[in-house]
């Protein structure tokens, strides 16, 4: 193993090797153990370029493992030109440094800043108004998510709403009728039918909200999230005890089920501040039903969107106003499925295209993040990125030659 203690980066001195920092108390990247390679190469290179804290100048220590010479091994080429349209999946897993300054003026300023950087940043993601992706799960939805306690609270008073038919009435097995856009815990901007606690003044009334985990009839959990230019959340078959005779708009009310969900990277927004987000959702073996829950400093403060129904065929895009300055806010998606024929079938899918944050005024928030190499590219709206190229070849005898020798004896048994 190669021998540390740093508290912070030597000088080069003659015979030094450019080494990977495995002490994880000065370096975030003490586990990444593909800077064994970065840091070797690019430390031997003639500018001698070996960045702390990812790096340091030191000997390597005995070791009992053999190791083999570096051959063919990748090195860094020079940044690409700007793509528009263009970003990472991944940002937030990747992010050495983000910029909100003259660095995230544009694409180019961004790519000027990871040139200026170092090696290290192997990708310049400029983006307006985008948020990250952060963690999420396959299952969980109902016990991790609806059961809890801050969650109940929210739903007193909130309305599960579908929209009304195109000719104004509403889908059999449902009873009562369509109510005003606006009223009953209907959007401003479009009529439906609501269904929810008396405290919550919906349309219909149940005597609360309930829900199971999405599982088959082998009580298996099988819901799968799919992360690429979209996200896909997917109950898959999922079953349930049956309802006679249901009322999606009251009594009796059928059951459902909660399934995957997905998380947002933490971001800072102001009193003001619009948080934004895209998505469809369609019905498999019944009806869909999803819910997008604002979290700050990890706690539930809102549910903004709470649909059931056939399908949203088309992306709709919902909105909520922030009512409090925090540093830490998250969305978080959850998918699951409503049995509108009793039946005991559930299924369905939730697709979000992406989402965001404006300030009062409607302008995204421009930001600058420096990658280290990794980068799931997707098609990103008001994105740009800047990509580091690779290649493998094989160094001349003046550079890998002596690094081979040096290293041979210092790991000699």
């Amino acid at each position: 193993m190669f021998q540390s203690g740093l508290a912070q980066g030597p000088d080069y001195q003659e015979g030094a090797l450019c080494l990977h920092n495995k002490d994880c108390s000065t370096s975030a990247w003490c586990e990444h153990n593909a800077y064994e390679q970065y840091c070797l190469l690019n430390g031997n290179h003639e500018r001698k370029y070996c960045p702390w804290p990812h790096c340091f100048w030191g000997t390597p220590a005995p070791t009992t493992q053999p190791t083999v010479a570096p051959t063919n091994a990748p090195t860094w080429g020079p940044l690409g030109d700007v793509q528009a349209d263009q970003g990472c999946s991944n940002a937030a897993d990747l992010t050495i440094v983000t910029f909100d300054g003259a660095e995230a003026a544009d694409g180019e300023a961004c790519k000027a800043a990871c040139d200026a950087h170092g090696m290290d940043c192997n990708a310049a993601a400029y983006t307006l108004g985008w948020v990250a992706w952060g963690n999420g799960e396959t299952s969980g939805g109902y016990t991790d998510v609806f059961a809890s306690q801050e969650i109940q609270d929210l739903l007193a008073n909130t309305c599960k709403i579908s929209p009304c038919t195109a000719s104004g009435g509403i889908p059999s097995n449902c009873g009562g009728e369509c109510h005003a856009a606006g009223t009953h815990g209907c959007p401003a901007d479009e009529p439906c039918m609501s269904v929810g606690p008396a405290s919550a003044g919906c349309g219909g009334t149940i005597p609360a909200h309930t829900a199971l985990e999405c599982e088959n009839s082998s009580s298996g959990l099988i819901g799968t999230l799919d992360l690429g230019d979209q996200l896909v959340l997917n109950t898959h078959s999922a079953t349930c005890p049956g309802v006679s005779s249901p009322q999606c708009q009251g009594n009796p009310h059928a059951e459902s089920c909660f399934g995957p969900y997905q998380d947002s990277e933490a971001f800072a927004a102001n009193e003001g501040d619009e948080i934004n987000w895209t998505y469809l959702a369609v019905g498999g073996d019944d009806w869909y039903e999803v819910m997008v829950i604002i979290l700050r400093d990890g706690v539930p403060v809102a549910i903004p969107t709470y649909r059931f129904g056939d399908a949203i065929a088309d992306y709709r895009t919902d909105y909520w106003t922030v009512d409090e300055t925090s540093a830490n806010y998250v969305i978080r998606f959850v998918v699951g499925s409503y049995d509108w024929t009793g039946g005991t079938a559930l299924g369905a899918r939730m697709e979000v295209s992406g989402f965001g944050l404006t300030d009062s005024d409607g302008n995204g928030y421009a930001l600058c993040r420096l990658l280290t190499e990794g980068c799931d590219q997707v098609q990103l709206t008001d994105g740009e990125l800047a990509t580091r190229s690779t290649a493998r070849r094989r160094f001349e005898g003046d550079v890998i030659a002596p690094v081979a020798s040096r290293l041979a004896k210092a790991l000699k048994l």
